[in-house]
C-alpha cells in the first residue's frame, strides 16, 4: 500500500497465502465491509473499470504490479494481475488479494483499489479467461495490458481480447520477430471496435506534435507539396529503429505520398530518436534532441523565414505515464491502424 497502514492491511495480513479462486469475491466483500464498519476508518473504494495485466514471468508480474499500483492513484480500478506460466508442466491455479490506497486530495479519505493476482501454470492456463470474466467489474470498461508479446494464436489471446474495450501493449519491447506488421494488423482487424494502444505510438505523439508545429507558418506550409526526403537518426534503445520507421511511415501517410527515407543508427544504447530532418526543394525542417538535456529543439530553415529554434522538454516516456495517456483516451489512436496497413503491405 502507498498510504499509512489501515484495517485493510490487517485484514489482508490475516488471509492465507493463497485464496481459493471461487472464494475471491466473498473475501473482497468482507474486506470492504470491515473497512466501512471500523470506527475512525476513512477509506473509500473506487473503481473506474477493470485493468487486466497479463504477465508471462514472475519478474514481469513484479514490475507490472508496481506500475499498476501507482496507476490507481490516477485511474482507480480493479486490477486483475494474471501470470500465465507455460514453462511449468504441473497444472496449478491460485490467487491472492490486496489493496492499493492513496491519500485523496487535501489529505482526506484514503482512496483504495483492489488487486487480485491469479497465477496459472501448465494446463490450468486454459482456465484464465473464465476466471477473469467472472471477476470483471460489471458494466465498467475493461482494459487489458499485455506486458509481453501476445501469443500468436490461442484461446487465451482471443478470449481476453474479446473481453477488452482497450488493449495496451508495447511493441518497442517485443523481439523483432514478434514485431511483424501483418500479424499485428490481423489482430487489429479481428477486433475493429477495440481501442488498441501501442505504447510505442504514444511515445511518438510528442514528435508528431512538434512536426505539425514546424509547418504552422504560411511559408512553411507552402513547402508541404515540395517535401521529398526524411532523414532520421536514432540510438539503440529498445524499439528505437522501429519507432523511427513508424514515424517515417506516419509522415508519408499524412502527406499522402512516398518520400525518400534514410534511417541512421548511432551507437547510443539509452537513446531513442535523436534527429529528424525533413527536406524540401528550398527548406530544411528539423527536430533535434539536445545533448545532455531532456529536451529537443525544432526549427524551420527557409530563405523567406527567419525563426529561432523552439525548445521543448521531452515528454515522459515511462510505462506509467504512457499507460495513463492510453487510459485518458478511450478512442483508438489516430492514424495507428493506417500506418500498420502501410507497413504490412508486401
Amino acid at each position: 500500500m502507498t498510504a499509512s497502514p489501515t484495517n485493510l492491511d490487517a485484514f489482508i495480513a490475516g488471509l492465507p497465502a493463497e485464496v481459493n479462486v471461487a472464494d475471491i469475491e466473498r473475501q473482497l466483500s468482507s474486506m470492504w465491509q470491515l473497512a466501512a464498519e471500523t470506527p475512525g476508518t476513512s477509506v473509500t473504494r473506487a473503481s473506474m473499470g477493470t485493468l487486466i495485466v497479463l504477465c508471462a514471468t514472475e519478474t514481469e508480474l513484479e514490475t507490472a504490479t508496481g506500475i499498476a499500483r501507482d496507476l490507481t492513484a490516477h485511474h482507480p480500478c480493479r486490477i486483475l494481475a494474471v501470470l500465465h506460466d507455460h514453462t511449468q508442466a504441473a497444472p496449478a491455479l491460485s490467487a491472492t488479494i490486496t489493496a492499493h490506497c492513496h491519500l485523496g486530495i487535501g489529505g482526506g479519505k484514503q482512496v483504495c483499489s483492489e488487486q487480485i493476482t491469479v497465477r496459472a501454470t501448465g494446463s490450468a492456463v486454459a482456465q484464465i479467461p473464465s476466471v477473469v470474466e467472472s471477476l470483471l467489474e460489471a458494466d465498467l470498461p475493461v482494459t487489458t495490458w499485455w506486458t509481453s508479446p501476445w501469443p500468436d494464436t490461442g484461446t487465451l489471446r482471443d478470449r481476453l481480447l474479446a473481453l477488452s474495450d482497450r488493449v495496451c501493449f508495447d511493441t518497442s519491447n517485443w523481439p523483432p520477430q514478434a514485431r511483424h506488421p501483418p500479424a499485428i494488423r490481423a489482430v487489429l482487424r479481428a477486433y475493429p471496435r477495440t481501442a488498441f494502444h501501442d505504447l510505442s505510438w504514444i511515445r511518438l505523439a510528442f514528435w508528431r506534435a512538434l512536426t505539425a508545429e514546424l509547418f504552422d507558418s504560411d511559408a512553411a506550409a507552402a513547402e508541404l507539396p515540395a517535401l521529398h526526403t526524411i532523414e532520421i537518426q536514432h540510438g539503440t534503445a529498445p524499439g528505437a529503429a522501429w519507432r523511427a520507421q513508424l514515424y517515417a511511415v506516419w509522415l508519408q501517410h499524412r502527406l499522402g505520398r512516398r518520400l525518400r527515407t534514410r534511417l541512421t543508427q548511432q551507437d547510443l544504447p539509452e537513446t531513442g530518436l535523436l534527429d529528424i530532418c525533413i527536406l524540401s526543394a528550398q527548406g530544411r525542417f528539423q527536430i533535434h534532441k539536445l545533448p545532455n538535456e531532456q529536451a529537443v529543439a525544432s526549427v524551420a530553415h527557409l530563405p523567406t523565414l527567419c525563426e529561432l529554434p523552439r525548445k521543448r522538454a521531452l515528454a515522459p516516456s515511462d510505462p506509467l505515464s504512457l499507460l495513463c495517456a492510453a487510459l485518458d483516451n478511450p478512442r483508438p489512436p489516430a492514424d495507428y491502424r493506417a500506418v500498420l496497413e502501410i507497413l504490412a503491405q508486401p
